[in-house]
């Protein structure tokens, strides 16, 4: 799903396995993005993200790997999920991510598994912007999403990146609108420069509006969700026409074997963006113009896709956009 969502915004997405890094067969300065998947890593049990931060903090080689990475200015990131989790242990080595709280276990106790609301909130993150305000359903399937500064983290410095709502719009600790408990509904957080996100639902999982639980627009469209990974792709335009020698065509060779949990691209050219853990970078014929062209206004708009139009901040067409609500019933649900 997080493949399909990022190849549809104009990426061309590998995986990559966690050996692949371990053995050297892939390297992180090769990539430009790095996307950790949720998906029962560790069986998503004893703190799953915290094994597969562990597997990295552990191993000296990647530990140096993934610091380098996050270190450099040109790269961008997105954890969802178990994703999430493990990026939330490597926050000490994540710039401008100390304040990141770890994710525990759910107040209730029990794995949620549902569409949740929730409030995209104004934030750096380049995943959301002309977002902020936006009201969406998004499928949540976790058991350790609590928002816990008790073990790591400051909630008055974290950058809040969106929050779970009730039916009245309202932020909510309050089962089942909010299924972890996290105080303020608090459910992604982000870094000050915006180039590194960590949430806990799955937007991948409902970025086509036949996922929602209910529509008023086509069926087979694109939901608003989509605009997350036409966003990242309008900020790797950017990037590429900030970088010399992109004039030409651009080529890549797969890396790696096939993993839920990771994506990657390997670049051989030194403009090419990707993204380990969920790599890719955009596609391989696009020419310098269209890439000059994407770094103005974003990617082509593929047909169906829902836009956002009106009064608000810019939009991933380079226009205006407004806020998007999903449901106006102020009924209980």
């Amino acid at each position: 799903e997080m493949a399909y969502a990022f190849t549809e915004a104009g990426f061309e997405a590998f995986d990559v396995h966690m050996t692949d890094l371990q053995t050297g067969r892939v390297k992180l300065e090769d990539f430009q993005g790095v996307v950790a998947c949720g998906g029962f890593s560790y069986g998503d049990t004893l703190g799953a993200g915290i094994g597969w931060a562990r597997s990295i903090t552990f191993n000296p080689v990647l530990a140096a790997q993934f610091q380098g990475f996050f270190g450099r200015t040109d790269t961008f990131g997105l954890g969802v999920c178990n994703g999430c989790q493990m990026f939330a242990e490597l926050a000490d080595i994540i710039p401008g991510a100390q304040d990141w709280p770890r994710f525990t276990t759910n107040q209730s106790e029990r794995f949620e598994a549902r569409l949740s609301m929730v409030e995209v909130l104004e934030s750096p993150s380049l995943f959301l912007q002309g977002m902020a305000g936006s009201r969406l359903p998004i499928a949540v399937a976790h058991g350790e999403g609590y928002a816990n500064f008790k073990y790591r983290g400051n909630a008055a410095q974290a950058i809040a990146a969106m929050r779970f709502v009730d039916n009245h719009g309202a932020a909510t600790e309050q089962y089942p609108f909010n299924p972890n408990g996290s105080a303020g509904g608090l459910t992604a957080v982000t870094t000050a420069d915006g180039r590194f996100t960590a949430m806990m639902p799955h937007p991948e999982r409902v970025f086509r509006n036949v996922q929602m639980s209910w529509t008023s627009g086509d069926i087979g469209a694109l939901s608003p969700w989509m605009r997350i990974w036409r966003n990242a792709r309008k900020w790797v335009g950017r990037s590429f026409s900030d970088r010399p020698g992109c004039a030409g065509p651009v080529h890549c060779e797969k890396a790696g074997s096939l993993w839920p949990g990771l994506f990657a691209f390997r670049a051989l050219q030194p403009c090419i963006a990707v993204i380990p853990c969920a790599v890719l970078h955009p596609q391989a014929h696009a020419t310098g113009a269209a890439q000059a062209r994407d770094a103005e206004q974003g990617p082509p708009r593929s047909e169906g896709v829902v836009p956002l139009q009106g009064e608000g901040a810019e939009g991933d067409s380079g226009g205006a956009s407004q806020p998007f609500r999903w449901y106006t019933s102020k009924r209980p649900l």
